[in-house]
C-alpha cells in the first residue's frame, strides 16, 4: 500500500477500484490516499477528472462575475414636449461622471440619432399597412440599438424622448388603436429589457398650461410646434392629454425602478435632487 497527497479546493469521496468503499472522504484542502497498487489507476483517473470540472467551474465562476461587473444599464428620460428631458438626461450623465461613471448620453436632437425614424409617411399612417410598417421599423431600431448597448462601452446609456414621446404619443395622435397600441409598447419594452432600463418620468398635470409655460419660454414656433390662439393651446391640451394619460397607463404597469414626476410647481431643485437620489440609489450605490 502506498500513500499519496494531492490538493484540492472542494470534498469529494474516493472510491476503492476492489471494494467499492469509500476509503477517503475530505472537507479540508489536503487529503492523503491509502491505496492498493492495483487502485492506482482509479484514483489518478479521479484526480484528472475532478481537476478538470473544478477549473470548468471557476472559469464559470469567473465569466458571471465579469457580467455582473460589466453589466449593461439603460436610463430612460420621457414625458410631453418641453417636460426638460434633454436638460434632465444630460445632468444625469454629468452626475454620473462626478461618480466615477462613464455613461452615453443620446439626446433626442442628436445627428443620425439612432432611435428616430426620419422621413417616415405619416400622412397615411390610417392604414394598417403604414402603421405595421412603421412598428417594424422601430423594433428593428430598437434590437439593433440594444444588441450595440450590450456588446459596446460605457455601460450606462441615457435616452431621452424616444420610447413615449417620439413613438407611443405620436402612433396614438396619429390614430392607432389601443390594442395595437398596447402591444406595441410592451414589445418595446421587452427589446429593452436586458438593458434593465430605469425610468424618468414627467408627468404633466395639466398639459394645456404645460404648452403655454414652454412656449412663453421658447416662443410660439419651435421644431414642429406652432401655437399661437387659445384654441391652439386648448387642442395641444386636449391631444397631449389623451396620449399622456395613456402612457401613463403604461408607464404605471411596468415594473421596472421609475421615478414620476408630477410637475406642478416647476421646482427644479427638488425635481434635480429626486434624480440625482434615484439614480444613485438604482445604478450607483
Amino acid at each position: 500500500m502506498r500513500t499519496y497527497r494531492i490538493q484540492c479546493k472542494m470534498p469529494f469521496a474516493v472510491f476503492s477500484c476492489l471494494s467499492q468503499q469509500p476509503v477517503c472522504l475530505t472537507y479540508g484542502l489536503q487529503v492523503r490516499l491509502f491505496l492498493l497498487p492495483e487502485g492506482l489507476h482509479l484514483i489518478r483517473s479521479i484526480i484528472k477528472d475532478f481537476k478538470c470540472n473544478e477549473d470548468d467551474n471557476q472559469s464559470q465562476f469567473n465569466r458571471e462575475d465579469d457580467r455582473k461587473m460589466k453589466k449593461k444599464r439603460l436610463i430612460i428620460v420621457d414625458g410631453m414636449p418641453g417636460s426638460g428631458k434633454s436638460t434632465s438626461a444630460s445632468m444625469i450623465a454629468q452626475q454620473l461622471a462626478t461618480w466615477g461613471k462613464e455613461s452615453r448620453c443620446v439626446l433626442e436632437q442628436e445627428d443620425n440619432n439612432p432611435l428616430l425614424l426620419t422621413d417616415f409617411n405619416w400622412a397615411e399612417f390610417q392604414h394598417e399597412e403604414q402603421q405595421d410598417k412603421f412598428i417594424a421599423l422601430l423594433e428593428a431600431k430598437f434590437r439593433k440599438f440594444v444588441d450595440e448597448r450590450l456588446q459596446g462601452s460605457p455601460d450606462l446609456t441615457i435616452i431621452e424622448s424616444v420610447l413615449f414621446q417620439d413613438a407611443i404619443n405620436c402612433a396614438h395622435h396619429s390614430g392607432m388603436n389601443r390594442d395595437k397600441l398596447h402591444k406595441f409598447t410592451a414589445s418595446l419594452q421587452q427589446i429593452l429589457a436586458p438593458l434593465e432600463p430605469v425610468l424618468v418620468y414627467f408627468y404633466q398635470v395639466n398639459p394645456e398650461a404645460q404648452w403655454r409655460y414652454i412656449c412663453n419660454i421658447r416662443g410660439n414656433e419651435w421644431g414642429p410646434v406652432s401655437l399661437h390662439t387659445d384654441e391652439d393651446f386648448r387642442e395641444a391640451g386636449e391631444l397631449w392629454g389623451s396620449s399622456q394619460a395613456f402612457v401613463r397607463s403604461v408607464v404605471d404597469e411596468w415594473q421596472i425602478p421609475k421615478l414620476i414626476i408630477e410637475n406642478t410647481s416647476y421646482d427644479w431643485d427638488r425635481y434635480t435632487r429626486e434624480m440625482k437620489e434615484f439614480v444613485y440609489g438604482n445604478l450607483v450605490k
